[in-house]
């Protein structure tokens, strides 16, 4: 185990940067999929009769998330 130079350290602390800003990503498109999701039901706009149409709504959800960009 040698010292670690400055650019190892850099390159440590970039690529967990990288991984922290991913999974942020992720967690803010659950966040508002389920949201979505939550607020079409309390509509009543999606009650559940199905898998298909629970899997249905997850999509749209995440397809009005992608359209917001």
């Amino acid at each position: 185990m040698g010292v670690d130079t400055l650019p190892e350290v850099v390159l440590a602390l970039v690529k967990l940067a990288v991984i922290l800003a991913i999974v942020i990503f992720f967690a803010t498109v659950i966040t508002y999929v389920t949201r979505q999701f939550v607020s079409r039901l309390r509509k009543g706009k999606g009650k559940i009769k199905s898998f298909w149409q629970w899997l249905k709504g997850i999509f749209d959800a995440s397809w009005n998330f992608l359209e917001a960009f």
